[in-house]
């Protein structure tokens, strides 16, 4: 007969409770890390597609215009420069947000911050122009990237129908 003191029984459980609780903690907190401003990339990316296909869309109509031609009849540079217009008005426009988002996500998971948390804490360290510090290469990057996508996407819908 085998005699297991008290102890060592709460231990044991302790022990069992404290490895289930470290695993229950670790994978929720994995799961809410993955997640971590998801939020705030919504909160910027709905805004920010409103205007950016929107803008593609009509910057090809008013050269199209200009030469009085139709939309689909669009020279490849005419393309490109309505995509880069594009991709100019989605930065450019939405900067700020991205920046929040940025320092949303930036936090660790123990120090997650609202928006207005995170809006105050830029404007506190850097004032307004922390909300636009690295818009420069942004921009910069996003013209070429956007001009070749939108121009990929016309000429592989034109391809299709």
């Amino acid at each position: 007969r085998t005699h297991v003191s008290h102890t060592h029984t709460c231990h044991t459980h302790t022990r069992v409770t404290h490895t289930h609780v470290s695993h229950i903690h670790s994978h929720t907190c994995a799961r809410a890390r993955t997640t971590q401003g998801l939020n705030s990339t919504i909160a910027r990316n709905i805004p920010a597609n409103a205007v950016f296909f929107p803008m593609n869309e009509i910057v090809k109509k008013k050269l199209a215009q200009c030469d009085g031609i139709h939309v689909k009849d669009l020279q490849m540079h005419q393309r490109l420069v309505a995509g880069a217009c594009g991709g100019l008005s989605y930065w450019v426009g939405m900067y700020p947000l991205d920046r929040v988002k940025a320092e949303v996500q930036a936090r660790r998971y123990v120090e997650r911050i609202t928006w207005g948390r995170a809006v105050r804490d830029i404007y506190t360290r850097e004032g307004l122009m922390g909300f636009y510090r690295g818009l420069l290469p942004c921009a910069l990057r996003s013209m070429p990237a956007c001009a070749s996508m939108f121009a990929v996407v016309d000429l592989v819908r034109e391809a299709l129908s």
